[in-house]
């Protein structure tokens, strides 16, 4: 997303964050808000792995599980199936054919 902004001259979102340039894409019709929806859920998922929480965080995959009666293994597996789905969603959307 940052590399589509920067080809069309918004030098200005060079280092924002995720959610940031989601938002833009939203606001320059770029996806929809079914996909933004999407690429935050993604983003949510992602965060509790990629920094730091508190031990027993709600957002941590073990504390899921433990909520949801499942082993954290397979709340990680579930979340990165999602997670890869959005991604090949915004692949597919910027492949050139």
């Amino acid at each position: 997303m940052a590399a589509m902004f920067y080809a069309s001259g918004r030098n200005d979102l060079e280092r924002s964050s995720s959610k940031k340039l989601f938002q833009e894409a939203q606001n320059e019709g770029w996806i929809s808000k079914a996909e933004f929806d999407l690429f935050e859920k993604a983003r949510k998922l992602r965060n509790p792995l990629t920094h730091f929480r508190t031990p027993m965080d709600e957002e941590l995959p073990e504390s899921r599980a433990f909520s949801e009666g499942s082993q954290p293994h397979e709340v990680v597996e579930n979340d990165a199936r999602q997670i890869l789905e959005v991604v090949f969603r915004l692949v597919e959307r910027n492949a050139v054919s």
